[in-house]
């Protein structure tokens, strides 16, 4: 399957704009995952010299990848079920839009449209809604910030649930267990040196009770374990056990109550890690370094290569849940 998408260099423009955060929510992605036996892990591929190559699925041990839709794919998440995929994508005119696909590469359908953003679904744990983040005109244009909104899975019924108008709200993800939604927020009102900081929030999933849980910085791609009592994201900021500069991001927990902030990856050492995600199981993460997928045992604190590509850039993984 492929769908239409703008040239390359509009995802570079598109990745700075979101670090300038003019933003355009660039290649970041984080995942709940729902418990379950491991599946396969789901994955973005960029060849730098023709553009986005699509969204591909891959065995744990990294054989057997498949590529599933061609074109720009940025954020996915797997049903809870791990039959299906939902993802966001551009449309022929340049809009943002959210897609859903078997994870054979079959049924793909489009389910939202219009002008504007719809980024970074996430499947709620009863596999009837995804969440996302929304925005009704393009970056560029005057008024533009983004809300966390709900819909049902078939993309009927959108609903908002963060109505700030201050900051860009993004990145929403269900808890596995259906009672909360992790988001980044990032403030509009507070720029030094193109510089907006970010910090990860929590809410209760209808959207009420919004609190804090980082200190503002540059947080992003929450993602929450199984059990939905930890939430791991990357920062680049410094926190209690970073030990280097911000110039390198590192992956983090945090539990949903707010305590316990740890590093659990030093980016000292890889040399900047970036957007985790679960394994169904609990006992790994998935993310990227150095533009490929690696998995680290929780237990073990060993890395493994994934995809090997040097060719390509990879990112924005996420772990299903086997059917």
């Amino acid at each position: 399957m492929n769908f239409k998408s703008q040239p390359s260099n509009d995802r570079i423009v598109r990745h700075n704009l979101f670090c300038l955060l003019v933003i355009f929510l660039a290649l970041g992605s984080a995942h709940a995952t729902f418990p379950g036996k491991n599946g396969r892990i789901a994955f973005g591929r960029l060849d730098p010299n023709i553009g986005w190559l699509g969204l591909f699925t891959a065995n744990l041990d990294g054989t057997d990848q498949k590529q599933l839709v061609s074109g720009t794919v940025f954020f996915s998440d797997w049903s809870p079920d791990g039959k299906r995929i939902a993802f966001d994508f551009f449309d022929a005119d340049g809009n943002q839009q959210i897609g859903v696909i078997n994870s054979d590469g079959s049924n793909l359908e489009q389910i939202t449209s219009g002008q504007g953003i719809h980024e970074a679904p996430s499947w709620s744990p009863d596999g009837l809604h995804i969440a996302f983040d929304y925005s009704p005109v393009l970056p560029d244009e005057p008024g533009f910030f983004t809300s966390i909104f709900v819909m049902n899975a078939d993309g009927s019924n959108p609903h908002i649930v963060t109505t700030t108008t201050d900051t860009f709200d993004v990145e929403p993800k269900f808890s596995p267990d259906g009672k909360q939604i992790v988001f980044v927020r990032i403030r509009r009102d507070l720029v030094a040196d193109d510089f907006q900081p970010e910090a990860v929030f929590l809410m209760n999933s209808d959207g009420t009770l919004v609190r804090q849980l980082t200190p503002w910085g540059v947080a992003e791609h929450p993602t929450w374990s199984p059990d939905s009592h930890w939430i791991v994201f990357d920062e680049n900021t410094f926190c209690a056990g970073q030990d280097h500069p911000a110039v390198t991001s590192s992956i983090f927990q945090v539990r949903a109550d707010g305590t316990r902030l740890q590093v659990v990856l030093n980016g000292k050492d890889f040399r900047d890690v970036r957007k985790p995600s679960f394994s169904p199981d609990g006992k790994a993460l998935v993310f990227t370094f150095a533009g490929d997928i690696q998995v680290l045992d929780l237990e073990t604190h060993r890395t493994t290569n994934l995809t090997k590509t040097p060719r390509f850039y990879e990112t924005n993984a996420s772990w299903g849940v086997r059917p």
